[in-house]
C-alpha cells in the first residue's frame, strides 16, 4: 500500500512541477518531437523561395518559362506577348486566365534571387513533372530564351540543367 502512495504522490509532484513551468512560461510543447517537427518543416518552407512552393505543372513550366525570359534581362513587350501566348496555345487557356498565370509568376519570382534556388527547383519541382510534360515544356523554354536573339551564358546553363533532368537516367527502368 505505501508503494502505490508514493506512486500517486510522485505523479501529483509531476503533474504540479509541469504546471508550475507552464505557468512560468515554459511551453511543453517545445518537448514535444511530433510538434517540433511540425515547427521546423514550417519554418524550413516559410524561409524558402515561393516560386518552390508550386506543385501544379502548370505553375511549373509557368515558373521556368518566365525565369528564362528574366534571365536575359527587363521583359520586354514583345516577350511579355510572347509569353502569354505560349501560356493560352500550350495550356489551352483563355486571355484572361493567361494574364493571371503571368501575374502571379512574376510575382513569385519578383525578389531575382529565384536565380540561387534554380536547382534546388529542379530537383524538387521539375522532376516532379512526368517525362511527357517535360519534354513539351524543354522546346517552349528554347523558343523564349532565343526570342529575342541568341540566349545569354545564364539561360543556357539553366537549359542544361532541364534538359539534363528531362532525359531518362541510365539505369531507370522508365
Amino acid at each position: 500500500m505505501h508503494i502505490i502512495i508514493a506512486a500517486i504522490t510522485a505523479l501529483a509532484a509531476l503533474i504540479y512541477a509541469l504546471y508550475r513551468l507552464q505557468d512560468a512560461g515554459v511551453d511543453l510543447n517545445s518537448f514535444n518531437p511530433f510538434t517540433w517537427y511540425r515547427r521546423h518543416q514550417w519554418k524550413k518552407n516559410f524561409h524558402a523561395h515561393p516560386a518552390l512552393a508550386v506543385s501544379n505543372p502548370m505553375d511549373i513550366a509557368a515558373v521556368a518559362l518566365l525565369h528564362v525570359a528574366e534571365l536575359k534581362g527587363e521583359l520586354t513587350r514583345e516577350t511579355r506577348q510572347t509569353l502569354l501566348n505560349l501560356f493560352q496555345s500550350t495550356f489551352k487557356i483563355d486571355e484572361k486566365t493567361a494574364s493571371e498565370l503571368f501575374s502571379s509568376t512574376s510575382f513569385l519570382l519578383k525578389d531575382g534571387l529565384f536565380e540561387k534556388h534554380a536547382s534546388r527547383f529542379i530537383e524538387e519541382r521539375w522532376n516532379a513533372l512526368d517525362a511527357a510534360q517535360a519534354q513539351q515544356i524543354v522546346p517552349l523554354i528554347q523558343k523564349i530564351a532565343e526570342s529575342d536573339g541568341l540566349p545569354n551564358s545564364r539561360q543556357n546553363a539553366f537549359l542544361s540543367l532541364l534538359k539534363e533532368k528531362t532525359q531518362p537516367q541510365p539505369g531507370s527502368f522508365w
